[in-house]
């Protein structure tokens, strides 16, 4: 891939417990999705490696630790960080958002948790929580994204990547290795 070449960014909502009450403990929550603690360590290991090839925002190793809870208003604060900041500033926004969850044992559901990564993306940290306080903002953007990109997703991360000409779609569930990535757009557009 050239350096002229442009990549574009876009993070679209979904959930895979959308109905999730409560707080409750990540390790509990893969415990429970994997159903064993060997493979939710063989899991953890796994991510551990990524993240220490890929470097910020990942400066910190995989933490089993920390809360879950549920994650709606994340993704509001996500659809106004790319009303507010384009694609750029929700990428940013999403970048500390996933160190926050994967490496600072932070609860992505916590008002202070969104309002902060929020500032730390360069976005206004009052707008963010005033988007937080008013479920109604966002929400029906939120909702409409959910039900147009969630068909047939079963795991998050879920990437969907296409070209600028709207070629080909190519889709990949789960955490994927950069040089994934490298080839899969070489290959697009090495077809353009």
């Amino acid at each position: 891939m050239a350096e002229s070449d442009v990549v574009e960014v876009r993070w679209r909502p979904f959930q895979l417990n959308a109905r999730r009450e409560g707080v409750g403990s990540k390790r509990d929550m893969y415990l429970g999705l994997f159903g064993s603690e060997e493979r939710v360590l063989e899991g953890a290991a796994r991510l551990e490696r990524e993240f220490a090839a890929l470097g910020a925002p990942f400066e910190e190793p995989y933490s089993l630790g920390g809360l879950v809870g549920n994650t709606f208003d994340a993704h509001r604060v996500a659809a106004w960080a790319e009303k507010t900041g384009g694609f750029g500033g929700q990428d940013l926004f999403m970048g500390e958002l996933m160190a926050d969850y994967f490496t600072r044992e932070r609860n992505v559901a916590d008002a202070q948790v969104l309002r902060a990564a929020a500032e730390r993306a360069g976005l206004d940290g009052e707008e963010a929580a005033a988007v937080i306080s008013d479920p109604q903002k966002y929400a029906s953007e939120t909702r409409a994204q959910m039900c147009d990109f969630g068909a047939g997703v079963r795991g998050v991360p879920y990437f969907i990547v296409r070209s600028s000409t709207g070629g080909r779609r190519y889709t990949m569930s789960g955490a994927q290795p950069a040089n994934m990535f490298e080839e899969l757009l070489d290959e697009i557009l090495d077809g353009e």
